[in-house]
């Protein structure tokens, strides 16, 4: 819990958003919610900060609070680990990862059914396709020109024949990605078994 004075301040800095109370009464209550849902002033910025566009409702405000203030699997509340996220992959110094194999499985069968996949090609080049079409803005998101340069550096035929309406060189896709991922400091190689990719 923090003092109304400092709920209050970080209240009003969501001021011109769409939503924002109208009367000093209702800053003071948002003000009043927000000083009771949350642990430290750093947990209040937190919540607040994760509004951008519309003023919340008091639900809004308690469950973003609630939410921010779980802690993780590293054991540390989610806003402590800031936008970022987690950076020891769910461990510290004192508390090792502990691999839930099933919720692993789970997330990987998410991420790999997102990816559109190409019949005959490795799911890893598919993403690399993927990808170069999000940063093309080619999906939902505008074009990336940060992005589209290091696509550029990385796979440059691919970028070209996709702007071109094309489809890339898989091969090529393939053969710069092994020279880029790396697992347990050994380059990845793509070998194929019997005939086929692995």
């Amino acid at each position: 819990m923090i003092d109304q004075d400092t709920a209050l301040s970080l209240v009003r800095g969501l001021a011109g958003s769409p939503g924002f109370p109208k009367h000093a009464e209702g800053e003071c209550r948002m003000a009043e919610i927000l000083a009771e849902a949350v642990e430290s002033e750093a947990h209040a910025k937190s919540v607040i900060d994760a509004f951008d566009t519309n003023f919340p409702t008091a639900a809004q405000l308690k469950r973003v609070a609630r939410d921010l203030g779980e802690k993780c699997r590293c054991g540390v509340a989610k806003w402590q680990h800031g936008e970022k996220g987690c950076g020891s992959w769910y461990s510290t110094a004192d508390k090792p990862y502990v691999a839930d194999a099933a919720e692993d499985k789970r997330t990987w069968k998410q991420i790999r059914d997102i990816v559109p996949m190409i019949p005959g090609q490795r799911w890893e080049v598919c993403l690399a396709v993927e990808n170069i079409k999000v940063d093309l803005g080619l999906r939902a998101l505008p074009p990336d020109p940060a992005r589209i340069a290091v696509d550029e550096k990385l796979h440059p035929e691919a970028v070209a024949a996709i702007r071109a309406g094309r489809a890339p060189d898989y091969k090529l896709i393939e053969q710069a990605l092994a020279k880029v991922i790396h697992r347990f400091g050994q380059v990845v190689k793509f070998p194929s078994v019997g005939g086929r990719r692995a």
